[in-house]
């Protein structure tokens, strides 16, 4: 990642070489070892099943560092000026894939290309712009290569900060993955901001100092790497989980949870509900003749019938009223923190807005449908949901006995009273 450290000194190393050189040279291998691993791994997370954002653009980041490492082996044989300058722009295209890789990973918008590319370009104008006051003697090597030096590792931790505050600021299903895998660019960061602001003063000492310490700085960052890789996959990992919960718990129709994902949240918020004198309310909702729309008018209309009813609970509930579908026309509505006149409100909503709402048929037909409910009042500070849902259920029976689209309240299990 930040092999700025040993870029400026892989020049001045000779073809002969010395055990440090030799060392140079694995250190550089595996990491261009590493960076290839980490194109692949990236490309089939992107095109395989997984289908994750953003990973194109992790992948052609370690492609370009592949490409920065195969030049660096290169220049370390036969120093080659060119040939630096193109390691140095291969290394910014990196940091510019990645600070857009980590916008999508995150599904945000794309920021100006204008903000994202104008430090490289910077950097690269600098470098081209240079070649003439130095050919005509203007300015010392030594000057504008330690000018250079800084610019570059100044820009680089510009674009790892970025990156780092993309991840910390990303509220990840275990915040620790997230903090810790930006947390890794941060350290590359002052890494990238320690090398410049402790440059040596003149440019024989800058080469000395830089075949030095490339060794111990290839390892840290080698060890960075690994673990920010590590991180990203496990980000994804989490990801795909919850997507995966979400699917075992929600209905792929109208999006509400199911019987399963209603149970568990409903236990939560019941639980966690304000003590005071306010109570719960589960109510059953069934869609009248529901088959009989179905067999006339085809399951397309029927789903549309659903989604509208869909629509309808939400628009007529509160955002901590759990809704859920059980399965055909069954909805569950369960109101925490409710009394019975709140509660009797927001059933008689629900079922005359329904009554509102039209659905356009196959055939161009507008139809309506009514609904029937079935309410039951949770006292308990430990209930028995199960116990609950079949008193509503019952309740629910009752109203379609009474001549459907009537709303009745289960005073106890076995009595029960037409609101309306």
């Amino acid at each position: 990642m930040v092999i700025l450290s040993f870029i400026v000194g892989v020049a001045a190393i000779q073809k002969e070489g010395s055990m440090e050189g030799f060392d140079l040279r694995i250190l550089v291998l595996i990491l261009l070892t590493l960076n290839m691993l980490g194109f692949l791994i990236y490309l089939y997370a992107r095109f395989s099943t997984l289908r994750m954002a953003g990973m194109e653009l992790w992948a052609g980041g370690h492609l370009a560092l592949v490409v920065c490492f195969f030049g660096v082996l290169l220049n370390i044989e036969s120093p080659n000026p060119p040939l630096l300058f193109l390691i140095v722009i291969f290394l910014l295209t990196t940091h510019t894939l990645w600070l857009s890789a980590s916008r999508s990973f995150f599904h945000k918008e794309r920021l100006d290309p204008l903000l994202v590319f104008l430090p490289a370009f910077m950097v690269v104008a600098f470098a081209v712009c240079a070649v003439t006051p130095l050919a005509l003697n203007w300015i010392e090597e030594d000057t504008l290569f330690r000018t250079g030096y800084i610019l570059l590792f100044i820009t680089c931790a510009f674009y790892q900060l970025a990156i780092a505050k993309e991840f910390i600021c990303y509220r990840s299903p275990r915040l620790f993955t997230s903090v810790f895998v930006g947390c890794t660019f941060a350290v590359v960061a002052v890494i990238s901001i320690l090398s410049a602001i402790i440059v040596p003063e003149s440019l024989s000492s800058l080469r000395v100092s830089s075949t030095t310490y490339p060794i111990a700085t290839l390892t840290l960052v080698s060890f960075i790497q690994i673990i920010f890789m590590l991180g990203l996959m496990l980000i994804s990992a989490e990801r795909l989980q919850c997507r995966l919960n979400g699917l075992a718990q929600n209905d792929p129709l109208t999006g509400l949870l199911n019987r399963s994902g209603f149970m568990s949240q409903s236990e939560i918020a019941i639980k966690s509900r304000r003590k005071n004198d306010k109570i719960c309310a589960i109510m059953a909702f069934d869609l009248n003749h529901f088959k009989l729309i179905n067999e006339t008018y085809g399951h397309s209309t029927g789903d549309d019938f659903l989604i509208a009813f869909t629509h309808c609970l939400t628009e007529n509930t509160r955002a901590t009223d759990i809704l859920a579908r059980f399965g055909g026309e069954d909805f569950i509505v369960l109101c925490v923190d409710v009394d019975h006149t709140s509660a009797k409100n927001t059933a008689k909503r629900i079922s005359n807005s329904m009554a509102a709402l039209t659905v356009q048929s196959s055939t161009g037909e507008n139809l309506s449908i009514t609904v029937s409910v079935g309410m039951a009042m949770i006292d308990d500070d430990r209930p028995d949901l199960n116990l609950y849902l079949e008193t509503a259920n019952k309740a629910l029976y009752d109203a379609k006995a009474s001549g459907r689209n009537k709303i009745v309240m289960a005073e106890h299990s076995s009595h029960f009273s037409v609101l309306i």
